[in-house]
């Protein structure tokens, strides 16, 4: 990412306090991931797997575009299909 003139370009992650993104509940994450990829947008890292809380067993994974915007897809466990 370019900073503007006289401005420090920032290093965070999507998870940070202040990250603003969307999510997306979708059905099927590694498809998307495979779609996204095609069309630019690069994972933060392998789908993770929510080990505990209300949302347990739920898929997540967060994105970043061509233009910086962010994204979580986020798959239900198999308990909310």
């Amino acid at each position: 990412m370019t900073a503007a003139l006289g401005r420090k370009t920032l290093a965070f992650q999507a998870c940070d306090s202040g990250a603003s993104h969307l999510g997306l509940l979708v059905k099927d994450v590694d498809a998307l991931l495979c779609v996204a990829a095609s069309h630019g947008w690069v994972a933060f890292g392998p789908p993770q797997v929510v080990a505990k809380g209300p949302r347990a067993g739920r898929l997540v994974v967060y994105l970043k575009g061509p233009d910086n915007v962010l994204i979580e897809l986020v798959e239900p466990g198999p308990e909310e299909d």
